[in-house]
């Protein structure tokens, strides 16, 4: 039997006519679909890796901005609080 039949077999509900497939066949096949789709989901892996460090560099990107914005802010409350001395 060839792989592709293997892979069919084990897709089939042989408990209802278990006679007619072997259990060896029906495991080989269920193995044979489970590699098939690990592979699947590693294909996106490289994609994964590339998206997490884009997200990680403009999260560390966003959180200096952040600091930059933060100190501007406070700078700009002792200006106004120099302002309304000033009055």
């Amino acid at each position: 039997m060839d792989k592709q039949s293997f892979r069919k077999v084990s897709k089939l509900d042989f408990l209802t006519n278990p006679s007619s497939t072997d259990t060896k066949e029906v495991q080989i096949g269920c193995l044979q679909r489970i590699a098939d789709a690990v592979e699947k989901m590693a294909e996106t892996y490289p994609q994964l890796i590339k998206d997490r460090d884009y997200y990680r560099d403009r999260y560390a990107a966003n959180q200096k901005e952040i600091g930059t914005l933060r100190r501007q802010i406070i700078s700009l409350k002792g200006v106004i609080t120099k302002l309304n001395k000033k009055k």
